[in-house]
This record gives C-alpha cells, structure tokens and sequence, in this order.
C-alpha cells in the first residue's frame, strides 16, 4: 500500500530521534541518534505517495527494512499519513491540502466535495462573493436565475 505524509507537516532530527508536528498534533519518533537523519529522508520521501518497499529500495541497503517499516508504523500509529488515492478532478490543491490536513479518509471527503453542489440565491447582497469563494474550493455553485 502507498502512503503520503499530511500536508504542512514538518519535522527535524534531534538527540531523541525525530520531532515531527503535523495539523493533528506532534510526536516525537524515538529512534537511536545515528537513525534520526536517514529518517528524516525516509519521511521527506513520503512527501509523494510511497510504499515501504519502495522507500527500502530508494535507502539502498535491505538491512534498513526493519527501521523503514518502524518508522512508517509509528507515522501511521500517528495519523502522520494518509493512504494515496486518486484526487478528483477539478478539485483545487488548497482544498486537497486542507482536507488531508484534517480528514480520517480524505478520499470520501473529496469526492464528497467534488459531488456537492451549491444554489445560491441572487437576492442575497453576497451571493456573487459567496459563488466566488465556494468555486475556488472546489463546490460546484450555481446562483439561481432572478424570479
């Protein structure tokens, strides 16, 4: 299975492994000092959808599998990464973003999004900013025609 880190997650290497804060909270992946700087690699690679097996052909040595899949169980255990899938289309990437900052399943949140549909009265004195500001995240708006 591929996984992809949160976005706006940002870790570091530090003395007790790696202190890593997504939009969900923070933790620290207690790993042995000479391991804290390979898994901050391992965690920039998951910034694109990436299986264990790839990230331990990309590490160059299969000794580093058991450390890999440490690694990638404890961002999981942590709600560090959610599961690729396909985006739907004419989904913008800010919408994307935010919600794979802060959904359990962001693929039926965004097909949830791709699927709605808003109708926005003309008399409202907002409607033509509300249409605007519902399209740019990916909510289909129409405003109905004046009676």
């Amino acid at each position: 299975m591929r996984v992809k880190l949160r976005p706006s997650t940002v870790y570091g290497a530090h003395r007790d492994g790696v202190f890593v804060q997504t939009p969900r909270g923070a933790f620290t992946l207690r790993l042995p000092a000479p391991l804290a700087e390979p898994a901050c690699a391992w965690i920039r690679a998951l910034e694109e959808p990436r299986s264990t097996a790839e990230l331990v052909a990309a590490a160059g040595n299969p000794k580093a599998a058991p450390f890999i899949e440490r690694v990638v169980a404890q961002l999981r255990s942590q709600g560090a990464l959610v599961d690729a899938y396909e985006v739907p289309p004419a989904v913008p990437a800010a919408a994307v973003a935010y919600v794979e900052g802060h959904s359990e399943d962001p693929a039926a949140a965004l097909a949830a999004l791709a699927a709605a549909e808003v109708t926005v009265d003309p008399g409202w004195p907002q409607a033509a900013v509300a249409e605007q500001a519902l399209t740019a995240r990916g909510v289909r708006c129409t405003v109905r025609p004046a009676r």
